[in-house]
């Protein structure tokens, strides 16, 4: 019985955590969307911002879908996060700092809980 509560008590860490980090993901994309569009009013080559801001919200989306994976299949959900953190990176590196450590935490979390359930072999 309590391995079954700490199961449930670790997905919904790994839920928090997901969902925190896309919600967080979501917002520093819009803020690199709008840096972008202020950018634009000063020089034209600050399209691409617009665009990797773009890239951030749908990267915070899918990592938060990930997240709600993590119940249901765990290494999918720890795949699903880790790109989304790290592709955060490579997209709006100074905005994606706390979505992107939060994305990796879930992505352990998750991976690690796939450990657990694995039977021990003899």
């Amino acid at each position: 019985m309590e391995s079954r509560l700490e199961e449930k008590g670790r997905s919904s860490a790994i839920l928090a955590v997901g969902l925190s980090a896309g919600v967080l993901g979501v917002a520093a994309g819009l803020l690199a969307i709008f840096v972008g569009g202020a950018g634009l009013l000063i020089t034209a080559e600050a399209g691409e911002i617009i665009w990797l801001g773009m890239v951030a919200v749908v990267l915070g989306i899918t990592g938060s879908v990930g997240a709600l994976t993590a119940s249901s299949n765990p290494r999918l959900s720890a795949v699903v996060m880790t790109i989304s953190g790290l592709g955060g990176f490579f997209a709006v590196t100074v905005f994606w700092f706390l979505p992107g450590i939060l994305f990796v935490l879930g992505a352990w979390l998750a991976w690690s809980s796939r450990q657990r359930r694995r039977p021990a072999r003899a």
